[in-house]
C-alpha cells in the first residue's frame, strides 16, 4: 500500500506580479486532500499566471478530471513544468494548461484508466460505462494538445507509452523541452513495490534503475486493513477489468461508496446536465447542483421537479440557458462556471445568453446575474457555439472558421456591432436633427422636392358647397443621394486575438464620424449652396427688395445684429406678396461671437436701457463649423422648410451590411450612410455680419 502523503498539493501566491506556483507531488486524490482543494485556490487567485510543476504516477480519475477543468477554466496564463515523472491521469491534467514544458531527462505516461468496482452485474455495468466515458474523455484532451487522430492516441494509450521530453515534443503533447533537472528527489520516496503496485505493464529500465530495490514478483495478498478505502485509483495500464488487480486496489466497495465515486466524474454532471436541458431548468439551479458534490443524478431529479411544482403553482414557464441535451461533459477546451466539462447546443437561450454577454462587454447592456457566459472572450464563444465538432478542430484557426461558418456566431458579432451603433446613436444626436426637416427619397435618382411653404390661400366656398382645385407646385429645388461609409474587417485573427474593439469601438466611432458628416454636408448647404435659381443662398436686400444677407453692422453691436436677423424673417413674403410672419428660433455663431449673442438674448430691458433684441430667438447654437462668418446666422423654426436632410427610404442613421456575407475567414462590415442635404428656401435663412 502506499505511503501515506497528505501534502501532494501546495499553492505559493508571491503577489499579483508573480506567477502563482502550485506543485503537485504525489498520488492526485490521496487520502483527505481532494481536487476541490485547487479549485478553490485557483478561484481565490482570480485570474492571476499560475505555474503547475507536477511529479505524480497518477491516482484517482475523477479528481484527475475535476483538476483538467480548474486549470482549463484557469483565466490567467498556465503553465505546465514536468517535475521528474507524470504519468496516467497526471498526465492527462497536465494537457489542461497553455504552455507544457519537460526537461530532457524527464518521463511522461499515457495509458488506459482503470477503476475498481464491486456489485452485480448493474453496479459493473455502470462501473463498466465510468470507464469507457473517462478513456474518451482523456483520449480527447491528448488529440487537442497534440493534433494527431484519435486512432493513433487510442493505439498510445492502449501500450502503455512512455514518453521521453524529444519523443513527447515529436508526439505533440508538450510545447518545450528543457535543461536537464536532479530526479533524486521525485524518486527518494518512491520504492520498486510502489511502482509495481501502480500495475505499469512496462515502465523504462532508466526509471527502474533509479530506484531502491531490485525487481520482484507482486505478490498480492487479500487486505485485512480495517482502514478507511482509498479513493479509486486510476494507474493500470489495460482496458480490461480483469487486468485491473493490484496491489494498489481498493477493498470492495458497497454501492454507497462507489456512488460517491462516481458523482464525482463526468456522468454525473453529465446526467444533470440531460435532465436540465430535458426539462429546461435554469442555468442558477443547474450550477447549484453540479456544483454540490453530494448532488446525485436521484437528488437532482428531485429538486427538478420540486422546481417545476414551485414554477406551476406561480404560473411561470421553465426555461434555461446553456443546456446540454447531449449529456456530454467532454468539450474539453470550454470553460464554465462550474469545475466540469462544459458542452453547450446551438439553441435560442444559449445565443441569446452569449449575445447578452458580448454585449455586456461592448457596454450596451448590463449582464444577467446569472448567465454563465459572462466575460467569455470571442475565441471562447466561437468554441461554445462550434459545440462538440470543436475537439476535433486541429487549431484555433480552424475552430474559429468552423465558427465563422455557423450561423449563430455571425448572427451573434453582427447583432453586437448595431446594437453598439444604435447605442451611440442614442448617447450622441447629430445637430441636423435640431434644424432640419427631413425628405425620404426612394432612390438615388435626383428628385424634385415639392414644399408647401408657399400653399395657396383657402378660397370662400360657394353656397352649393364647390370647392376650388389648388395646384402645389414644385419649388425648382433638386436633391441627389449619395452613399458615404467606412468597412470593418472581422478576421480570425481579430477572435483568436479577442480584438473587442472592433465591435465596442470601432462602430462607436464611425457612428461619430457619420455624424459629423451629415452636419457637414447640412453647413456646406447653409453656407456655401446655391438655390435652383443659380443664385446664392443669401442675397442683399434693398429698400424695395426683400433679402437674407446684411453686411457692415458695427462691430461689437450684437443688438443691431439680432434685430437685422429678425427682420429678415418678419418682413418676408409669400410668392403672392402675402406676409408670412416667420419668427427665427436659433442663431448660429463661432465661439467669438456666440457667448455675447447669447448675453443679449437673455438681457431683459430696464427703465434706461432698452433692449428690443430680447428674446427674439430661442438657442443660440455655438459651433466651430461658423469660424468663417464675422456675425451669425438664424433660422426659422422647422415649421418652415428652410434646410432639408434626405434619407435613402427613410434610414436617419447610418446602418450595417456585411458586404459579400460571412466565410471561414470571416467577413467584411460595412456602415453605410446615404444621404444629402439641401437648401430649399432662403427666406427662412438670414445672414448678417460685421463690418
Amino acid at each position: 500500500m502506499p505511503k501515506m502523503n497528505k501534502s501532494w498539493f501546495t499553492l505559493t501566491n508571491q503577489g499579483e506580479e508573480q506567477p502563482v506556483k502550485v506543485w503537485i507531488h504525489g498520488d492526485i486524490g490521496s487520502y483527505d486532500i481532494e481536487a476541490i482543494d485547487l479549485v478553490r485556490a485557483l478561484q481565490a487567485v482570480g485570474s492571476q499566471d499560475a505555474e503547475f510543476r507536477i511529479q505524480s504516477y497518477g491516482g484517482s480519475v475523477y479528481e484527475g478530471l475535476a483538476m483538467y477543468n480548474a486549470i482549463k477554466a484557469h483565466k490567467g496564463k498556465t503553465v505546465g513544468v514536468v517535475d521528474g515523472l507524470v504519468a496516467s491521469i497526471s498526465s492527462y491534467f497536465l494537457m489542461a494548461c497553455d504552455v507544457v514544458k519537460m526537461p530532457e531527462n524527464a518521463k511522461l505516461m499515457i495509458h488506459n484508466p482503470s477503476i475498481g468496482a464491486w456489485g452485480g452485474e448493474d453496479e459493473l455495468d455502470s462501473a463498466l460505462t465510468q470507464l469507457k466515458n473517462a478513456k474518451q474523455t482523456i483520449a480527447d484532451a491528448y488529440v487537442e494538445r497534440c493534433g494527431k487522430p484519435l486512432d493513433d492516441v487510442l493505439a498510445a494509450m492502449a501500450k502503455e507509452t512512455w514518453f521521453t521530453a524529444q519523443e513527447a515534443l515529436e508526439f505533440g503533447l508538450i510545447d518545450e523541452v528543457v535543461d536537464p533537472v536532479d530526479l533524486s528527489n521525485s524518486l527518494k520516496n518512491v520504492s520498486l513495490d510502489d511502482l509495481q503496485a501502480k500495475a505499469f505493464k512496462h515502465p523504462p529500465e532508466d526509471l527502474l534503475n533509479q530506484l531502491e530495490s531490485p525487481i520482484s514478483e507482486p505478490k498480492p495478498e487479500p487486505s485485512t486493513s480495517k482502514t478507511e478505502p482509498q479513493p479509486l485509483a486510476a494507474s493500470a495500464a489495460g482496458s480490461e477489468l480483469s487486468q485491473q488487480v493490484s496491489d494498489d486496489m481498493p477493498k470492495p466497495l458497497d454501492n454507497d461508496t462507489l456512488q460517491n465515486a462516481v458523482k464525482k466524474e463526468n456522468a454525473r454532471q453529465s446526467a444533470i446536465r440531460a435532465l436540465c436541458a430535458q426539462h429546461k431548468v435554469s442555468d442558477e439551479l443547474r450550477d447549484d447542483m453540479l456544483n454540490d458534490m453530494d448532488c446525485s443524478e436521484e437528488k437532482a431529479s428531485l429538486k427538478i421537479l420540486q422546481n417545476l411544482g414551485t414554477l406551476s403553482a406561480q404560473g411561470s414557464e421553465p426555461s434555461g440557458q446553456g443546456r446540454d441535451p447531449q449529456g456530454n461533459g467532454g468539450d474539453q477546451a470550454s470553460s464554465g462556471p462550474t469545475n466540469t466539462h462544459i458542452h453547450v447546443d446551438n439553441g435560442n437561450t444559449t445565443k441569446d445568453a452569449l449575445q447578452n454577454a458580448l454585449n455586456s462587454r461592448c457596454g450596451t447592456e448590463n449582464v444577467d446575474k446569472d448567465n454563465p457566459y459572462r466575460m467569455k472572450t470571442l475565441l471562447d464563444m466561437a468554441e461554445i457555439l462550434v459545440g462538440k465538432d470543436a475537439k476535433f478542430c486541429s487549431n484555433k484557426n480552424e475552430l474559429v472558421a468552423r465558427a465563422f461558418n455557423s450561423g449563430d456566431f455571425a448572427d451573434i458579432i453582427t447583432e453586437g456591432v448595431r446594437t453598439v451603433m444604435r447605442d451611440e446613436a442614442k448617447v450622441r444626436a447629430p445637430l441636423w436633427r435640431e434644424l432640419a426637416n427631413t425628405e425620404n427619397l426612394p432612390n438615388f435618382k435626383e428628385t424634385d422636392l415639392v414644399l408647401i411653404n408657399d400653399a395657396p390661400d383657402l378660397m370662400a366656398v360657394s353656397e352649393d358647397g364647390e370647392y376650388k382645385a389648388a395646384t402645389i407646385k414644385g419649388s425648382g429645388e433638386k436633391i441627389q443621394l449619395a452613399t458615404f461609409g467606412r468597412e470593418i474587417a472581422f478576421t480570425r485573427q481579430a477572435i483568436i486575438n479577442d480584438e473587442i474593439a472592433l465591435i465596442s469601438k470601432i462602430p462607436r466611432k464611425f457612428m461619430q464620424s457619420a455624424y459629423r458628416l451629415s452636419d457637414k454636408l447640412m453647413f456646406n448647404a447653409i453656407l456655401s449652396g446655391q438655390m435652383g435659381d443659380g443664385k446664392s443662398v443669401y442675397i442683399p436686400g434693398t429698400s424695395t427688395k426683400w433679402g437674407n444677407l446684411k453686411t457692415g453692422i458695427t462691430k461689437g453691436d450684437y443688438q443691431d445684429l439680432i434685430m437685422a436677423l429678425h427682420k429678415s424673417f418678419a418682413t418676408a413674403t409669400s410668392s403672392g406678396g402675402d406676409a408670412l410672419d416667420l419668427r427665427g428660433e436659433v442663431l448660429l455663431a463661432n465661439p467669438d461671437h456666440a457667448s455675447y449673442l447669447e448675453a443679449v438674448l437673455n438681457t431683459a430691458s430696464k427703465p434706461d436701457t432698452f433692449n428690443p433684441a430680447y428674446k427674439k430667438f430661442q438657442k443660440v447654437i455655438e459651433t466651430a463649423r461658423m469660424a468663417e462668418v464675422n456675425g451669425a446666422i438664424a433660422l426659422t423654426g422647422k415649421h418652415f422648410d428652410s434646410v432639408v436632410m434626405a434619407f435613402l427610404d427613410g434610414e436617419q442613421d447610418p446602418w450595417l451590411e456585411t458586404g459579400d456575407g460571412w466565410s471561414s475567414d470571416g467577413a467584411k462590415f460595412r456602415i453605410t450612410y446615404d444621404l444629402a442635404s439641401k437648401m430649399v428656401d432662403r427666406r427662412g435663412i438670414s445672414k448678417v455680419t460685421f463690418a
